[in-house]
């Protein structure tokens, strides 16, 4: 007998010595899960009774096998917890009991007899000589070093691993602050303003990054709510970056949403395609090992990116991954009423907007005590700004605008253009972006960019598509008499990723998005305006169909509520506007008395007293506030 295998025998001892029940059933669901992937893995609860522990179910041709594990290992007990999961669990046809007991084969067949004429139940006990078989082997060490206290020489290349895994989150981490610090964030300046949610949450208690990292650490899955720019994606940052400092503690892993959903990759076969996994030679075997030694945790943004056509997809891949154990640590972020993910023993956290003092905080940081001092004034004083500006980025792009324009924003259409005319106003992108191949003509590329995502549901667009729909808007120019050439389209779109706020995603096709979805929202919304708001004439039949099918997309919602906020604030857009809420109303009279609201006109006297409709919808909505 080696060495090794009299240690794992002398630790199987110690866990019976010292019942440490609980880690003898997670060393027996790892054991369970190399031989039978499909096992459905149940709570971490002894709900047996005494020291035994139900570890899941599973199905091999047609039979239901139940899973559980315990320090003792008698007939007596055996037959009680059978009894016991037929009573809970109903009908099984046999049972697979791991024992770290050594139990001769003739006695153990003989406990199966006596339970199958009993119970009718099969009965395979798994004993101490064929755990020590298993955990022999060098790919079991980490099994032996997380719930043995063994640390074998394979020990230093998990240790290894480790090292590998946190040079390469640190690397994607980088490459996430670049991209994402792009469009002027400054919520990280302060502490974010956070608060969780549901029955156990303590009333007004509000939690930190600090708190987050905690419930990471001690493997608790966290949902991650908050509107349009609040600060969510900074607030993941901020949560890696803290991870990434502990000495020990799971390594995180930024997600994307959309981009692994649309790679058609496993996630974990999404992660390690990336650049800075490769680097370092991380494969989807290595991954699990160190995911199986806990030191994974995904933090995965913006969940309700997901198109439709996608999400079905993604949520059954994100339950498998849930189904491994242990299971890694999630942390989801998401909007506010978008979708989300079934979490276990989740902790619901909302973004909040800053508080009045956060804000002014912020402020003094940003522009100094003198100056911040009179924006406080200015804000506090206009109902509109004070709301508006309680969120990160939008109090970035008002800050943007006062910059550009000395004054403030009256529509939160008009603060998000400040931060892009912004951003297209810095050298040398100015110059580059009045240069061929863009030649002026950005904000054309980018509002038809914009449409073709928003109209498929999507915030990522693959290269070719881009491609195509960047040729097709040139195209356009060129019969419009703007153009006298057609550029090359992947040189435009090269172009718009380094001036402007558009992003590529590094991986193999190399896709583009645009830098926050908002922006994209605010793209949409111009194009909205283009094609239909521009001037006052009346919709033809075209027009008014293609608006038809753009009012009947959810995808366009907030698009849609830019635009009505920003027109409502101009005269003479009224008529307009009021006629597109009656193109609502027969497809959705919730979004139709929305758009009322935002327009200001809920109590506008129908252009036409006698028309029905009108006056019902107005009503309605009178009705509802």
């Amino acid at each position: 007998m080696s060495i090794r295998q009299v240690q794992i025998i002398d630790a199987l001892k110690n866990l019976v010595l010292n019942q440490r029940g609980l880690d003898f059933q997670r060393l027996a669901t790892s054991l369970a899960k190399k031989r039978f992937p499909d096992l459905v893995a149940s709570d971490p609860a002894g709900d047996l009774g005494s020291d035994a522990y139900l570890l899941g179910f599973l199905t091999v041709d047609g039979k239901k096998i139940a899973v559980a594990a315990s320090l003792t290992a008698e007939y007596k007990k055996i037959r009680s917890d059978c009894d016991t999961i037929l009573k809970k669990q109903g009908h099984i046809d046999q049972l697979l009991f791991y024992t770290p007991i050594p139990r001769k084969r003739t006695l153990t067949k003989l406990w199966g007899d006596k339970l199958k004429a009993e119970f009718g139940v099969g009965l395979d006990v798994v004993t101490q000589n064929e755990i020590v078989e298993v955990l022999r082997e060098p790919e079991n060490s980490w099994i032996c070093n997380e719930y043995l206290d063994l640390h074998f020489s394979e020990g230093a290349s998990l240790a290894e691993l480790r090292s590998n895994l946190v040079l390469a989150a640190t690397n994607s981490l980088a490459g996430w602050i670049r991209e994402h610090g792009r469009h002027l964030r400054i919520e990280a300046l302060v502490e974010p303003n956070l608060e969780e949610l549901g029955e156990e949450a303590q009333s007004n208690e509000r939690l930190s990054v600090a708190d987050l990292q905690h419930l990471v650490d001690t493997r608790r899955d966290c949902l991650v709510l908050g509107g349009p720019g609040a600060g969510k994606t900074t607030l993941l940052i901020q949560l890696a970056q803290a991870l990434l400092t502990a000495a020990d503690g799971p390594i995180p892993i930024l997600v994307s949403a959309a981009n692994w959903a649309n790679s058609g990759k496993t996630l974990t076969e999404f992660v390690v395609s990336q650049t800075a996994f490769q680097a370092v030679g991380l494969t989807v075997e290595k991954m699990a090992q160190l995911s199986q030694a806990g030191h994974i945790s995904y933090l995965i943004n913006g969940w309700n990116e997901i198109s439709q056509a996608r999400i079905g997809w993604v949520t059954d891949q994100f339950r498998e991954e849930q189904r491994a154990y242990p299971p890694p640590s999630f942390v989801v972020v998401t909007r506010q009423n978008g979708n989300r993910p079934t979490l276990i023993e989740e902790t619901v956290v909302q973004v909040l907007g800053f508080t009045d003092q956060s804000r002014a905080e912020l402020l003094r940081k940003r522009v100094g005590q003198e100056a911040a001092v009179k924006l406080v004034d200015k804000l506090e004083g206009d109902h509109f700004l004070d709301e508006l500006t309680k969120t990160p980025l939008f109090l970035s792009a008002t800050l943007a605008y006062y910059e550009r324009h000395g004054d403030f924003p009256e529509t939160t259409f008009a603060a998000l253009g400040g931060l892009v005319e912004t951003a297209e106003q810095y050298e040398p992108h100015k110059s580059a972006l009045n240069q061929p191949p863009i030649r002026g003509h950005h904000r054309r590329y980018l509002t038809e960019m914009a449409s073709k995502a928003t109209d498929t549901g999507e915030v990522l667009l693959s290269r070719a598509s881009a491609r195509a729909h960047l040729l097709d808007t040139a195209r356009r120019l060129a019969a419009e008499s703007q153009l006298a050439s057609l550029p090359e389209p992947e040189e435009v779109a090269t172009a718009l990723t380094d001036h402007h706020l558009l992003v590529e995603i590094s991986s193999t096709d190399r896709p583009l998005r645009f830098s926050h979805q908002q922006i994209q929202e605010w793209f949409a919304a111009l194009y909205l305006w283009n094609q239909f708001f521009q001037t006052d004439d009346p919709w033809n039949d075209t027009e008014r169909a293609a608006l038809n099918a753009i009012v009947n997309k959810r995808d366009w919602e907030q698009a849609l509520l830019l635009l009505v906020e920003h027109l409502a604030s101009k005269s003479g857009s009224k008529p307009k506007l009021l006629e597109l809420a009656l193109l609502t109303l027969p497809l959705d009279l919730i979004f139709a008395c929305e758009l009322l609201n935002r327009a200001d006109i809920a109590d506008e006297p129908a252009a036409e007293p006698n028309t029905a409709d009108r006056n019902a919808m107005l009503w309605v909505h009178r009705l509802g506030n």
